[in-house]
């Protein structure tokens, strides 16, 4: 009868190779997913980056000095810029109409959706309509766009 406390040489040899190839395997394949995960998420990334974030440091960059008319920089100017923008009356109001147009609208729109959408799940006889009138909205400007006949 084999001890349970006791193993020899060779089984020990044997359990460490086993363990090693089994380390080697698990990395293979993290290696693998690793390649596939960014395969995808990296062409996303690499087009935020270009995309996204370097214009909007840009702008900020660009907002505190002089360039008219140019991507380049010229002369610091500080937050004049913005002293001129808050001083001009047609930026004040297209500010005020698109503060109410997100605090109002969007929330008020939001929540008409979710109660059209609640009331078109407990109604069981009317979810033909429901269904018909969810998907004409988009299709409605195409409509009247193809009959003007232009």
């Amino acid at each position: 009868m084999k001890s349970l406390s006791t193993t020899s040489p060779a089984e020990t040899l044997a359990a460490s190779q086993e363990h090693k190839e089994t380390i080697q395997r698990v990395r293979q394949r993290s290696f693998r997913t690793s390649l596939v995960f960014w395969s995808f998420v990296g062409p996303l990334v690499l087009g935020l980056i270009v995309f996204f974030f370097i214009p909007i440091v840009w702008s900020i960059v660009l907002s505190f000095a002089s360039a008219r008319a140019t991507i380049t920089p010229t002369s610091f100017v500080g937050l004049q810029n913005y002293r001129e923008m808050l001083g001009d009356p047609d930026f004040t109001k297209a500010l005020a109409t698109f503060t109410i147009f997100a605090v109002f609208i969007v929330p008020t729109t939001f929540v008409c959706a979710l109660a059209w959408h609640c009331w078109s799940i407990a109604s069981r006889s009317l979810r033909a309509f429901f269904a018909l009138s969810s998907s004409c909205p988009p299709r409605a400007p195409m409509s009247l766009l193809l009959s003007s006949g232009k």
